[in-house]
């Protein structure tokens, strides 16, 4: 049986907040395209809630145990791949706006490449890019903070990165290239071409609940010799969070420390 054809799907991971699916489709006009919402369930009431404004938009639904980001995103690849042929697909959050899309130059562009957009928050920080390639050995700091708690090494981390991010996007603003390439694109939306997603496979780890599947899925990656190029002149997303983590919050902190823990481990031990 010959699948459904469509140039881009959308895997869109949903969990508690209806509203944010609701802005997703009034947010955003998507056409030549096909958006599978995966709830990661919550209760029964969101449950419903979700699969109305799926169907009401001709969207997919399809309802999982609410494991975490990079298990839902997953379970919403494989159905992806099951279900429809496609040139490209698009993992995205529900809470963004697409403001600029070049749809013509993502087309006439290569398929075993992940391409990230501009992304910008409600407080004007650009998400990308995500991650600065750093060293096994900062890796490796960063780890030691992560096991024994180490707050202010951990802030230390934070602060290179965004160093480094800012220097880069100074960069960015005063050239024209149509791509960049970088190490690592955040999360909140990321186009990966069919031939490099048949590369990744899963493009996550299941077993990381929350944060740092950007980590994970960079070195992937890079170790299936897959290019991440930044468009931040063909691609523009606005992303209506305020652009920081509650690091004060425990349970925050917690499953951020317990995922890079996992992803060092998975790759580095």
């Amino acid at each position: 049986m010959s699948l459904t054809k469509f140039d881009f799907v959308y895997v869109v991971l949903t969990y508690r907040n209806t509203k944010d699916l609701s802005s997703f489709f009034i947010n955003n006009t998507i056409t030549d395209s096909k958006v599978i919402v995966v709830n990661s369930f919550y209760d029964k009431s969101t449950e419903v809630e979700f699969q109305r404004i799926s169907n009401e938009n001709l969207a997919d639904f399809i309802n999982v145990e609410n494991l975490g980001y990079g298990n839902g995103n997953n379970k919403g690849v494989e159905f992806a791949i099951n279900n429809y042929e496609f040139k490209f697909l698009i993992i995205s959050n529900p809470d963004v706006a697409i403001i600029k899309m070049d749809k013509k130059y993502l087309l006439n562009s290569p398929k075993n490449i992940i391409y990230a957009p501009k992304i910008f928050t409600l407080k004007k920080k650009n998400q990308n890019p995500y991650i600065y390639n750093f060293s096994f050995n900062i890796r490796k700091v960063f780890y030691f903070a992560c096991i024994k708690n180490i707050t202010y090494l951990k802030y230390f981390i934070f602060f290179i990165n965004s160093v480094f991010r800012r220097i880069f996007n100074l960069l960015v603003t005063f050239s024209k290239k149509d791509f960049y390439k970088i190490y690592s694109c955040h999360g909140s939306f990321i186009i990966i071409g069919e031939e490099a997603l048949k590369l990744l496979k899963n493009p996550f780890y299941n077993d990381m609940f929350l944060f740092n599947e950007e980590h994970f899925f960079a070195r992937k990656a890079k170790l299936n010799k897959i290019d991440i190029r930044y468009l931040p002149h063909k691609v523009e997303v606005k992303h209506f969070e305020d652009g920081s983590t509650d690091l004060n919050n425990k349970q925050l902190k917690s499953h951020m420390s317990e995922s890079y823990i996992k992803y060092f481990e998975y790759f580095f031990k």
